[in-house]
């Protein structure tokens, strides 16, 4: 019987050796993968569990404080999972509404606009194919145009006009971006392209999409007073009052107080009957 040789000996145990090394390597390089996997998960987690809450803080801003706690929880959502998009353009338009409803003084309302321009630039650049990214950012920089002057209006007109058609080439239906440029065309002056035929056009397409808007009547309504159609104007603000399931709750329920407040304006000062 032929005995092993030392060197077949070896050269056996050595690849044993390997093969145990190997499985040893690969059990711990799964089992870190398995670790990742599940260290990334808890941020992630984190990130759209803060994003909720803030979306419902939005959602009831009526409430006083919670807009605010809007605000918080958006940025602890981009906090907690930072090249996450999606979220910037919810910031762009929590400051938006604070800008125009919610601040007390000039400054503080050129604050609100400058912290939701700096969100807004963010979301286009990170979110490319969200078309409220382009829509908030065109907003938040046509209200700090506002805030300056009409100069600065003119001066940002065309680019603001481009983050509003991008905004409905992105989404057709984005009834906020048709609204914007519904208001870019009737407040830009005609000699550098605003049309007022034009603006109604967009309001009437927006009215197509979503009849229970209540936020389409009060701007259509708005402009028809500023065009003198007094008629015309408490009919807009009529069919806000009809809505019986606004689109959305709470800014039906302002739009509602506001169609009130302007139907008795124009009878208090004689463009309507009294009765």
């Amino acid at each position: 019987m032929k005995s092993k040789s030392p060197s077949n000996s070896g050269s056996r145990a050595c690849l044993i050796r390997i093969r145990q090394l190997l499985l040893f390597i690969g059990i711990v390089l799964i089992s870190a993968a398995g670790t990742q996997a599940e260290s990334n998960l808890i941020p992630r987690f984190h990130s759209r569990y803060f994003e909720n809450f803030a979306d419902q803080m939005y959602l009831s801003r009526e409430i006083p404080k919670n807009l605010g706690l809007a605000v918080e929880y958006y940025k602890k959502a981009i906090t907690a999972e930072p090249d996450r998009p999606g979220i910037h353009w919810k910031l762009t338009r929590c400051y938006w509404v604070l800008a125009t409803k919610r601040s007390l003084n000039v400054e503080e309302r050129l604050q609100y606009l400058k912290q939701g321009i700096l969100f807004g630039k963010i979301s286009i650049e990170t979110d490319t194919s969200n078309s409220n990214a382009f829509l908030w950012h065109a907003l938040i920089h046509g209200e700090n145009a506002l805030a300056k002057g009409v100069m600065n209006t003119i001066y940002m007109r065309t680019q603001i006009k481009e983050w509003l058609e991008k905004a409905i080439e992105l989404d057709p239906k984005n009834i906020n971006a048709l609204l914007g440029l519904a208001a870019w065309f009737y407040h830009i002056p005609e000699f550098f392209g605003g049309d007022k035929v034009q603006a109604f056009r967009f309001i009437d397409m927006a009215e197509q999409i979503d009849p229970s808007y209540t936020s389409i009547y009060i701007q259509k309504a708005q402009y028809l007073i500023s065009e003198k159609k007094y008629l015309s104007a408490a009919t807009a603000l009529k069919k806000v009052l009809k809505i019986r399931k606004p689109k959305f709750r709470n800014d039906g329920a302002e739009d509602k107080a506001t169609s009130k407040r302007l139907l008795e304006k124009l009878k208090t000062d004689g463009y309507l009957p009294a009765a």
